[in-house]
């Protein structure tokens, strides 16, 4: 499991929301913080020079608040580590990806500057372009003992890979009773038929790849 860290109070819930998640898939997290290409130079040639200083201070800094919140009884056993790349996040990540097996990427719903709309940028844009299952994990949100698992669909555009299929098997084995919901989303009404023949095709995907 992927935890992106930008160090705010967002990222910190994800991270919480990750170990219990990981805890009861017994599944190990990777905390990856990505610095911007530009970040630490402030523009100054001179700063340059001390680059390296800045990244290893950064390494640091993600190590020490990633054990902040593995230092409890409840989480000690869960295997973690660090990693901290120069880079935009959505090629840190997917580079990262290329030679890790990563099941699901946790990011918190907005980053340090705060809500941009309704989802930070950095989320949009995981949203949007990193092909990873991806958990957007809401402010003060944390993992219900029964949690209800929900595949939002309009049966149309909506596709499953395999990668998403074994996510959502992971998911589900956390869920009680183990079972999924599905919610229909169209912008206007659709024919009973599509609606009918989407489940199908929906529940015969999952059901094979769960045998």
């Amino acid at each position: 499991m992927l935890v992106a860290s930008d160090f705010s109070h967002s990222a910190g819930n994800a991270m919480l929301y990750a170990l219990s998640l990981a805890k009861a898939l017994k599944m190990e997290i990777t905390v990856l913080n990505a610095i911007h290409p530009t970040e630490g130079i402030n523009n100054n040639i001179y700063n340059v020079v001390f680059i390296e200083d800045y990244y290893a201070r950064k390494r640091k800094a993600l190590q020490e608040w990633t054990e902040s919140f593995i230092q409890s009884e409840e989480y000690k056993d869960i295997p973690v580590k660090t990693i901290c790349d120069v880079g935009f996040l959505r090629n840190v990540v997917t580079k990262y990806a290329e030679y890790h097996e990563v099941s699901f990427l946790v990011m918190g719903i907005t980053g340090a500057t705060g809500i941009k709309g309704i989802v930070g940028s950095n989320t949009s844009m995981a949203l949007s372009k990193i092909r990873i299952p991806t958990l957007i994990v809401p402010i003060e949100s944390a993992m219900p003992e029964v949690p209800v698992i929900t595949l939002a669909t309009d049966y149309k555009t909506t596709k499953l890979s395999v990668r998403d299929v074994k996510a959502l098997n992971q998911i589900l084995k956390v869920s009680k009773p183990k079972k999924l919901e599905v919610l229909h989303i169209s912008e206007k009404e659709t024919n009973p038929k599509v609606i009918k023949n989407g489940e199908k095709k929906a529940h015969g995907t999952i059901s094979l790849r769960r045998n």
